[in-house]
């Protein structure tokens, strides 16, 4: 498995947080495997945060359904 993360402090109170997995499997499960995480962390009060994440999940070559359909 391969990873990248990256964290950084835009502001005094807002803070940017990247990582990327990047994962070869067997060919029985989907060939590759991609998670993404990007995150802005904001700390609005000493004693509240407030956080949006962005979320990327892919497979490359994923396997058939049980009734032969495809993911997408």
């Amino acid at each position: 498995m391969e990873q990248t993360h990256f964290n950084t402090d835009l502001t005094n109170t807002v803070d940017f947080d990247f990582l990327y997995n990047f994962q070869i499997i067997n060919k029985a499960s989907g060939t590759y495997n991609y998670h993404m995480v990007a995150a802005f962390e904001t700390e609005l009060r000493s004693w509240l945060d407030f956080d949006v994440s962005f979320i990327w999940d892919r497979i490359q070559n994923p396997q058939p359904n049980a009734d032969g359909t495809e993911p997408k």
